[in-house]
């Protein structure tokens, strides 16, 4: 008797996540070509192409850029004029075996910029949107990149708030002008997800920015591991691709929603682009570490087996 509801369950799972599919591929090929994810950017060598479908499990490495906009400054503000830069630059490489690796790039990281010369990579995005600060990040760190996802602060908050909040474990008091944090355990909605990972009121500035970064990742990855349900499943899919700009397909979403049940804390490593703060002409940047970054990108491209 337990095997059968099993086997039913498992067969309601595939056919929820089969629907989805076919709903959410209805819809993208219904949509004008400019619309569909990717599609802004053409001839670019990371574009997605309509028939990448295969939704069954991520079989290679895969470097995914996560890129979030300055677009949005705080809660019942309106868009900020453009052009906006990349508050946040996190590189992540996802792996078959279920293991993660997050590198962070400072947003004042000293970079050469292509036309522009060395400047602070938050002024990639500025100058010439995410295409430009794609091109950027590969320079910078000689890995190339496969997948995109860009969210502003309202596409955040929606996220967060679609899977219920997060919990984090607030590690030490933090003041801001919206919010006030107390050292704990601290159930957050997307706005107060939102001001943890971008407040700068902090001794370390950008790079104590970067610290909670990693752990709002860490407790995302916690939530999601966690909705084991087909129906849950699906709306994550869904959320996640209704409220980024992204070149993921649908296959992609899937394949790594169900990715996500099997991750483990320990295979989830954390790093941040090595380097030190200089100031240059009265500018502050972060200045790279280069030899210690040989050592972080050989880590970062070790594909464990599986």
């Amino acid at each position: 008797m337990r095997l059968k509801k099993k086997l039913f369950n498992y067969f309601l799972f595939l056919m929820v996540l089969f629907f989805v599919a076919f709903v959410c591929l209805f819809l993208y090929l219904k949509a004008p070509a400019a619309e569909r994810p990717g599609s802004s950017y053409p001839g670019a060598e990371w574009q997605i192409q309509d028939s990448d479908y295969n939704l069954i499990t991520l079989d290679s490495p895969m470097n995914v850029l996560i890129v979030g906009t300055d677009k949005y400054s705080m809660p019942g503000h309106p868009a900020r004029p453009g052009p906006w830069r990349s508050d946040v630059i996190i590189l992540v490489r996802i792996e078959p075996s279920g293991r993660i690796y997050f590198l962070s790039i400072p947003r004042d990281t000293r970079a050469e910029i292509e036309n522009h010369g060395l400047e602070k990579i938050a002024h990639a995005y500025a100058y010439g949107g995410l295409p430009l600060t794609i091109a950027t990040v590969e320079n910078l760190t000689e890995i190339k990149v496969d997948r995109f996802i860009e969210v502003d602060r309202v596409g955040f908050t929606q996220l967060v708030d679609a899977i219920g909040g997060v919990e984090i474990n607030v590690d030490k008091e933090i003041k801001s002008p919206h919010f006030h944090f107390l050292p704990g355990k601290q159930h957050m909605n997307g706005q107060q997800a939102y001001i943890y990972v971008v407040n700068r009121e902090d001794p370390m500035a950008d790079i104590g920015r970067v610290s909670r970064q990693h752990q709002f990742f860490t407790a995302l990855l916690e939530k999601v591991r966690n909705h084991e349900a087909p129906l849950d499943l699906a709306r994550l899919c869904w959320q996640a691709r209704n409220n980024t700009d992204t070149s993921l397909s649908l296959g992609d979403t899937i394949k790594l929603a169900l990715l996500s049940r099997k991750i483990q804390s320990e295979n989830i490593t954390f790093r941040t682009f090595p380097g030190s703060p200089q100031y240059i002409r009265g500018i502050s940047y972060w200045i790279p570490d280069w030899d210690n970054f040989q050592e972080v990108k050989k880590e970062f491209l070790i594909t464990s087996n599986f």
